[in-house]
């Protein structure tokens, strides 16, 4: 890929995490909440991880039910988040330090979100 092409990759990458930052700080800073999806937000329509904050928090108290609940997926989706992330670094620490995922992670990250959205898509409460 060009330089030109990765700089405005970077600079999008960082107008998208700033925007996310301002949202999810005006949501606790206003409406003293969670923050919602941003995509939910706009459409109305539920993200394979919507409830997963509240799954996770639930979870933490102890409580599987309620966060099975909240969004059954959000368990398998952090687990697979931790794995990606720890495969991540492992690889950065070794020569000659790719930064990328094997290929295995791609189909495993699509059919899990998939699965997650028709989930949500089918039972989420209107």
């Amino acid at each position: 890929m060009s330089t030109r092409a990765n700089d405005l990759l970077r600079w999008l990458a960082y107008v998208s995490l700033a925007f996310y930052l301002g949202w999810n700080l005006w949501e606790i800073m206003v409406g003293h909440r969670v923050p919602r999806s941003i995509f939910f937000a706009a459409t109305g329509m539920p993200c394979p991880t919507t409830g997963g904050t509240r799954s996770m928090l639930a979870l933490l108290q102890g409580d599987l039910a309620l966060a099975l609940h909240f969004n059954p997926f959000a368990i398998p989706i952090t687990a697979l988040a931790v794995i990606s992330i720890i495969h991540l670094v492992v690889c950065r620490l070794r020569p000659p330090h790719p930064f990328r995922l094997p290929n295995l992670y791609l189909p495993l990250w699509l059919t899990l979100l998939g699965i997650a959205w028709v989930y949500q898509l089918a039972w989420y409460p209107r």
